[in-house]
């Protein structure tokens, strides 16, 4: 896999505690599936520090439930 500033060897992907274990698997078989050479890391984080991961392009991916927002008018 490449992206813009080189070859992507590892990537990191952080998840909530929600997350069900079968899509974490269902989500690496594929990336597996495509992408042999990649190594995948699986990191349980509150959203918060997930988000700031984000940010910081210190993570490739995050896996959480979306939040629900509800607005009376």
């Amino acid at each position: 896999m490449s992206a813009y500033q080189g070859e992507i060897s590892n990537v990191t992907i952080y998840h909530d505690s929600s997350t069900p274990t079968t899509l974490i698997l269902t989500i690496e078989n594929a990336i597996k599936s495509l992408f042999k050479d990649i190594t995948i890391s699986w990191l349980q984080r509150d959203r918060n520090h997930c988000l700031e991961q984000i940010e910081k392009g210190e993570a490739f991916m995050l896996l959480c439930q979306a939040l629900e927002i509800s607005i009376h008018l």
